[in-house]
Parts: C-alpha cells; structure tokens; sequence
C-alpha cells in the first residue's frame, strides 16, 4: 500500500491548528483512510487531541478516519469522533496492513455465509410461495406465476445490467491503477535516470575536454611569454656577476703582488707600522712568486725615505 505521510505538532499550544491542518492535507490527497496518530505520552500531554478544533475536524473528514493517540488507559475526545480508535500505531498498523491470505479467507467465509442466506431465503420465499398458491385456490396457479416470472425476468435483467456497470467500473479502476504503477514503475525511472547520466557524463566529458584544451594554450602562451623574460634575466644575472668578479679579481692579494707588492708579516702578524718591529729582528715579505726574510736596521718615516734593509 502507499502512504502518504502529514506530519505535524502533536502538542503544545499550537498543536490543535498544525493537527486540523494535516488533516485537510489529508482529504487533498484523497486517500482511502486517514489515521491520526501519536506516540505514548501523560495525561497533559495528549490534551491537543480532545479540542474542540480537532474534534470537529475528525468528525467532518471526507474519508474514514482510524484514531490510534498511543495510550492505553485514557481515551480523548477525537477517539469518540473517529470511525474507529486502536491503542496504540503498531495496533493501527495491524488493522489496517491486514495480510492477503487472512483477507482471502474472509472474503470466502463472506462469500460462503451470503450463498447460505440466499439459500435459506430462497427457501423462505418457495415455501411461502407455495402456501400462497395452496390459499390462493387459483383454477390455474401458471397465470399467476406469470407476472411473478416477468417480475423476476426483470429483476434479472437489472441485476445484471448493475453487475456488468459494477464489472465495468471496476476494470476501469483497475487500468487506472496499472497506468499509475506503470508511471511509478522502478525499471522505467531507472532508464530515465541512465539516459540523463549519459547525457551529463557527455556535457561533463565536453567541458572537461575544453578546460584541459584551455589550460594547454594558457600554458604554451606563458611559455612563449616566460622564455624570453628567463633568457634576459639570465643574461642580467651574468653580466652582473661577471661584473663582480671583475672586482673581485681586482681586490684580490694575488693581483695586489702581481703588480709588485709585497705583504710584510713579523711573527704571523701584518705589519702596518714600521714602529711594530723592533730594529735587529726578522720580517718575511711575500711577493708574487714566493716569500723573501729580511732583517729591519732602523726605521723610515711615511713619504720619507724608505728604511733600508
């Protein structure tokens, strides 16, 4: 069976309005049966379904209407307004999901008790008919069974006419019903779905193709635009550092001695003052080409006359 769900407040002081409009709800849907139900809960709790509101609303919906609030000691007042009231949802569940063996089997007991009435009446109805005729004290009992058989041949007649109309109407019910489940039908929705899959996965596939199509340009023109600008700083950063070894080179001690410098030392030290080696002990001068020792004599003056060694 297919459920339709209203779900709303079920207490609380707006729980009356929110139950009274699920239930319109309900009868818009044109269900065949309308179950207001709850969890358990207290006394106080379940006072939304005694309004008046609510009450009135039961009472006048369009379809059956099977009450089952989840209590077991009190009943409200839409219990009394309902077709029918159960104790508890699991019990509405039952009522109403009754299985088809259990239906079967009390469609034929019904079945079976409507051909014994029938056979009981038909009986009744013989019986009485032959003590009419026995009173009746007709000279010929075929004449007035005549009208009786016309009458019956009508009946008959309507009968079957109202069962064909019945028959008619239901098979139209029943292809109703299948074109429904043919709409609803799982197999037919799920090609629907692969179908539209197809068609996104070939969007999907097309924009991804164009994205990676774009980005291969983007990339080769930031390549065509990066390699010139690579090449110029590279030539930058030569020039620069062939301009720094220059100067290296031309502050570097080897140079300063292949010019015909010397560098004096006294003791591991530099010497930088003639006033730091005393006269009479030795000096090593390193040139160009090796070292030379010499022993100081007397000092000079700066821009004087070179001390003599």
């Amino acid at each position: 069976m297919r459920v339709v769900w209203c779900e709303t407040l079920v207490q609380g002081a707006a729980a009356p309005q929110a139950i009274c409009a699920a239930l319109r709800r309900a009868s818009a849907a044109d269900v065949d049966l309308i179950v207001v139900t709850r969890g358990g809960g207290s006394f106080e709790d379940l006072f939304a379904f005694s309004d008046e509101s609510v009450v009135r609303a039961v009472a006048r919906a369009r379809h059956p209407v099977l009450s089952a609030i989840g209590h077991t000691a009190d009943q409200q007042l839409c219990d009394f307004a309902a077709d029918a009231h159960v104790e508890t949802p699991s019990a509405a569940a039952k009522v109403i999901g009754l299985e088809t063996r259990e239906l079967r089997g009390r469609a034929l007991d019904a079945l079976e008790r409507g051909r014994r009435a029938a056979e009981r009446s038909f009986e009744r109805l013989q019986f009485r008919l032959t003590g009419a005729l026995v009173r009746s004290k007709l000279a010929e009992p075929r004449s007035f069974l005549a009208q009786r058989g016309q009458r019956l041949d009508e009946l008959d007649a309507s009968l079957a006419g109202a069962l064909t109309s019945a028959a008619h109407e239901r098979s139209k019910r029943v292809r109703d019903l299948v074109r429904r489940l043919d709409a609803h039908d799982p197999t037919r929705r799920l090609a629907d779905r692969a179908v539209r899959l197809g068609a996104a996965s070939l969007r999907l596939e097309s924009a991804a193709r164009q994205r990676t199509e774009r980005a291969g340009r983007l990339v080769r023109d930031a390549s065509r635009r990066l390699e010139p600008a690579v090449r110029a700083a590279h030539e930058r950063i030569a020039r620069r550092v062939e301009l720094v070894g220059v100067r290296l080179d031309g502050n570097s001690p080897e140079t300063l001695l292949q010019r015909g410098y010397a560098i004096v030392t006294y003791r591991g030290t530099i010497v930088r003052d003639p006033l730091a080696v005393p006269p009479g002990d030795l000096i090593e001068a390193r040139v160009a080409r090796g070292t030379l020792s010499a022993r100081v004599e007397r000092w000079g003056q700066s821009g004087g006359t070179p001390p003599r060694f």
